[in-house]
């Protein structure tokens, strides 16, 4: 019997009744490794991971895997979000055999922890023919993994730039190597060698699935402030635009999903993480910072009410994130028929379908819609005869209304943890919101009486309290910070 129910992690909860014999990664599964000389299948991910649910489905609650697993593997369970170092060993891993990388990550490896072989999401049958092959060749000829373990080793000691304190990570690191500040040219040959790879017309990358990668626009932003190169801000606005109208960002209740998987931004992996929102907060207000684009502005004040909302403990920090499933089902949560909209908005449900996309037949699956929007505002504004400011009202009114409903619905599974870094990203993304409304808020946002406070002072109150709870829970008399904590009882 796995002894996972003892762990506070969602991740490692929500396996604890499997029957595959899950052990935690600590000392104690490492030496039991060791001392039963039994390869290792390392398997990581994290509570709103959609295909890690699958697996555990297809796999991992199956009785005939399970046994397989047990008899052959010691099984080990990581929190990626719990674990990052580890998380990064093993995912270095996957990426020199295949090029590729995410999650779930299951990684085999020797008695010792060194890797010989690791993947991400395997449907039943090859999982359990990969296990079958493994173990035929564990008994038929070791020296080939050991030989691939070395292999593996060596390449992640030439890759590696983080030293780890974990014993069992030692051995495949090396120090991390000084930095130097770069240079206007430095910085024109990234962009030079980098540009081949932007899609000027959805924004993002060239490529599907999309993923926001807010350093690469922040790198863009500073590029476009230091040399002022028109084409990088372009570059940046269409991504930041394309992503704000598409259904990766969530209109009826703000915050975005972790990434699209189309090249349009249209279809979301409904899951939404803290770190992620926390750093496009942070982008979106630099980007208002610079441009003064009212859209930018609107995109950060709804996905910080998002966070108050659904990502705030009430005795102090910020969960990690919210599951892409509900019900079984990815995306339940968030996609809408018709039949909803015209029971919900009445006479108003015409205009509402026209700007974000609704249809009879769905624009996703079976007659499921994702809101998005393709046009300007002002381009519908003059189109159904309002004033601009008058139809972002209307409209918000409207969304309003499906928050409200949607409200009433089986949510989303919830992490709870409370991760440090993560949290510090998010107070930071609350002062900087703060200091970018601040800056363009002077004649056009102050309050309306004394009792009333901004967007941009609520924000910095927030930022300063959330950073008094991090220094308070966090932050060890030695000067080190813990990683993570859970607080109970305190769902929003």
């Amino acid at each position: 019997m796995a002894l996972l129910h003892l762990e506070s992690s969602p991740y490692l909860l929500q396996h604890a009744h499997n029957p595959v014999d899950w052990h935690a990664w600590n000392d104690a599964t490492l030496e039991k490794a060791k001392q039963e000389g039994k390869m290792l299948i390392i398997s990581i991910g994290y509570s709103a991971c959609h295909w890690c649910h699958v697996m555990e489905r297809e796999s991992f609650e199956d009785e005939e895997v399970a046994r397989l697993m047990n008899e052959h593997f010691l099984c080990i369970k990581v929190d990626r979000e719990e674990r990052p170092d580890v998380d990064q060993l093993y995912m270095q891993a996957a990426h020199l055999i295949s090029g590729r990388g995410g999650w779930p990550l299951n990684a085999f490896a020797l008695p010792d922890g060194r890797p010989f072989y690791a993947g991400t999401y395997f449907p039943k049958l090859n999982w359990i023919d990969l296990l079958n092959q493994l173990v035929r060749l564990s008994i038929e000829d070791p020296q080939t993994l050991h030989n691939a373990a070395d292999q593996i080793t060596n390449g992640i000691k030439a890759t590696s730039q983080a030293p780890h304190k974990d014993e069992a990570l030692h051995s495949v690191v090396t120090p991390r190597t000084e930095t130097v500040p770069l240079t206007l040219h430095q910085l024109n040959d990234l962009y030079t060698h980098y540009r081949h790879r932007i899609d000027f017309k959805h924004g993002g990358e060239k490529r599907a699935p999309k993923f926001p990668m807010p350093a690469i626009w922040e790198y863009l932003l500073h590029f476009h402030h230091l040399t002022g190169h028109e084409e990088a801000l372009t570059a940046v606005n269409s991504t930041l635009i394309s992503m704000a109208r598409g259904g990766i960002y969530d209109h009826a209740g703000g915050g975005f999903a972790r990434y699209s998987t189309d090249e349009r931004w249209l279809v979301p992996h409904f899951e939404k993480m803290l770190y992620d929102n926390a750093q496009l907060v942070t982008l979106y207000s630099h980007a208002y910072q610079l441009t003064g684009h009212n859209l930018y502005k609107d995109i950060v004040i709804e996905t910080l009410g998002f966070v108050e909302r659904e990502l705030t403990a009430s005795g102090g920090g910020f969960y990690s994130a919210l599951d892409a499933d509900s019900e079984g089902e990815e995306g339940r949560f968030y996609v809408w028929i018709e039949q909803d909209i015209d029971a919900l908005l009445g006479n108003e449900s015409a205009l509402f379908k026209e700007v974000y996309h609704i249809t009879t037949e769905g624009n996703w699956e079976e007659g499921k819609n994702i809101l998005h929007r393709k046009n300007t505002m002002k381009l519908h504004a003059e189109n159904h005869g309002f004033q601009h400011g008058d139809f972002e009202t209307h409209l918000r009114t409207l969304r309003q209304k499906l928050l409200e409903n949607r409200s009433q619905r089986v949510r989303p599974g919830l992490d709870d943890k409370i991760l440090c870094s993560w949290n510090a990203l998010m107070v930071r993304a609350y002062f900087v919101a703060s200091k970018a409304l601040t800056r363009h808020s002077t004649k056009s946002h102050k309050p309306d009486n004394s009792s009333t406070l901004s967007p941009a002072q609520t924000f910095r109150n927030i930022g300063l309290q959330q950073l008094g709870f991090l220094i308070n829970t966090f932050l060890q008399k030695d000067g080190s910070l813990k990683r993570n904590c859970k607080v109970t009882g305190t769902e929003p």
